[in-house]
């Protein structure tokens, strides 16, 4: 009978000390598993910050304007081609110049985009004509307008025949045309031609 109480004893005890060496292990391994979730936590919302930045940083916003048929701020996740921002404001009118944009092209990311009519266009274009002409004119020497000492920088024109433009300007008026430089004495054809690429009235 003792000898069973003994061993009854016996496995009260090791009973106890396995239970206290687990209870041990484990108090040891809670907190670097504590300590892990909360580095993992930690690391989520960075994480979803970087991916939303990197989301956000692709968006391309583009302001089409002009003949198309509902202007404005179009957003894309990536940088469209000028037809995908032509066909998101529904497609161009019928006064619209398709020809005056490179369709085909990758629209930036805060680009205007301006679709001309095609009165505008040739305005435009009729406008640049018009100050490449004015700029030519600019370098020739004016009949009407001009010096002595400006005269005389033409080919073939001397002190003599630069007094006598002068002269015909006071007593019969501006000169009408570049050809009237011949009226003047001793300025014939051979001059003209030598001088008619430099004069203008």
């Amino acid at each position: 009978m003792k000898r069973e109480k003994y061993l009854i004893c016996f496995l009260c005890v090791a009973f106890l000390a396995v239970a206290g060496v687990w209870y041990m292990h484990r108090q040891q391994s809670q907190p670097a598993s504590s300590a892990a979730f909360e580095e993992q936590s930690e690391e989520t919302p960075t994480s979803t910050a970087a991916r939303q930045g990197q989301e956000d940083s692709e968006e391309c916003a583009v302001y089409i304007c002009g003949a198309v048929k509902h202007p404005g701020v179009y957003r894309f996740e990536k940088a469209p081609r000028v037809c995908d921002v032509v066909e998101a404001a529904g497609g161009m009118t019928a006064k619209a110049d398709a020809t005056g944009v490179n369709q085909a092209r990758f629209a930036q990311d805060g680009e205007q985009i301006e679709i001309l009519t095609k009165s505008k266009k040739k305005a435009q274009k009729t406008e640049k004509t018009s100050e490449t002409d004015d700029a030519g004119e600019q370098g020739k020497i004016n009949l009407n307008t001009a010096s002595k000492e400006q005269l005389m920088t033409l080919p073939g024109i001397g002190e003599s025949k630069a007094q006598s433009i002068i002269a015909y300007r006071e007593e019969n008026g501006s000169f009408q045309a570049i050809e009237d430089i011949m009226k003047i004495s001793g300025i014939k054809e051979g001059v003209y031609n030598k001088i008619k690429n430099t004069i203008t009235i």
